[in-house]
């Protein structure tokens, strides 16, 4: 909870929705892991609509709900009820049906160019002029094509403060990351065997699962998929990693992973202290830069835009 990518950010920066985005998050996943427990076809499709119908809900909050945690989402449920193929077909008309609408929300939903002006003087005189971040309102006036161009100049433009900043998350974040890396490297190993060394599966337990929960680690990183659209790239970061612990605590109760997961956090125990200390220390992961203290760094050097 003290992480700089969790609860810190939560306080930090409310304006993003990702409060209620995790209130639906996590109530759909303690629902799958609570309740839908027997791979019945009554559960299914009880499961069927409430997953359904909370990610379409989800979906008008935030169109980025598509790529944040919809997929960890739906590898969980996966993960907790496999299905047969008849479900599995309906899971997967379910998601084509979440992605489209993504896409008209992302086509239909922009505001006219002509009233940005008249948008942003409302929003000033409504709230102060110092409390309307512009660049974040803007984005409700560009499309797919006109954001990845603007994405990819802001980049160019601050090259090398924007190197510098991801130099100290790397550093600040690289115990948190070497925890998980353990933590699951098991599993990601036993989904190699299966992927390209099928010979060697017969001695692997519960190989399915192993896999699944391989796929369901990966699918908490989707919100990286954003880097290249979107200018937020620490927010990405942030999610990412918080999906990585919101997932690890529902795999615990796995009774198994649950003991390798104590034995992992009592063997690098010294690691979890120093991630611990460096989150108060060096305080919460920006949007659009890391820390507060790095973005005032690259002023010091001129290089602040």
């Amino acid at each position: 909870m003290l992480h700089s990518t969790t609860l810190q950010r939560f306080f930090q920066f409310p304006g993003y929705l990702e409060h209620l985005q995790l209130i639906l998050v996590l109530g759909t996943l303690f629902t799958l892991e609570r309740i839908f427990r027997k791979d019945t076809k009554s559960q299914q499709i009880y499961s069927f609509l409430i997953v359904g119908g909370i990610c379409f809900t989800a979906l008008f909050i935030h169109e980025g709900f598509l790529f944040f945690y919809l997929p960890m989402i739906f590898m969980y449920w996966v993960y907790q009820l496999p299905g047969s193929i008849v479900f599995n077909t309906f899971r997967l008309i379910l998601l084509t049906g979440l992605v489209l609408q993504t896409w008209l929300i992302g086509t239909y939903g922009l505001l006219p160019a002509d009233q940005y002006q008249p948008f942003l003087n409302e929003l000033q005189n409504r709230f102060g002029t110092n409390n309307v971040d512009i660049e974040s309102m803007r984005v409700l006036f560009r499309g797919f094509s006109s954001n990845l161009n603007f994405t990819w100049n802001w980049f160019e433009q601050r090259l090398i403060e924007k190197l510098i900043h991801l130099g100290f998350t790397f550093i600040i974040l690289s115990p948190t990351a070497y925890i998980f890396c353990d933590l699951y490297q098991e599993d990601f190993r036993k989904a190699w065997r299966i992927l390209f060394k099928k010979h060697e599966t017969q001695n692997i337990s519960t190989p399915k699962n192993s896999f699944l929960k391989g796929l369901l680690v990966l699918s908490c990183l989707t919100p990286l998929i954003l880097v290249p659209i979107g200018i937020d790239l620490f927010r990405w970061i942030s999610i990412s990693t918080l999906n990585l612990f919101v997932i690890t605590a529902f795999l615990m109760s796995d009774q198994e992973f649950h003991r390798r997961a104590a034995e992992t956090l009592y063997r690098l125990r010294y690691v979890l202290v120093l991630v611990i200390a460096l989150s108060l220390i060096f305080g919460v992961l920006g949007v659009t830069n890391s820390f507060s203290w790095v973005y005032k760094l690259t002023i010091n050097l001129g290089l602040g835009i």
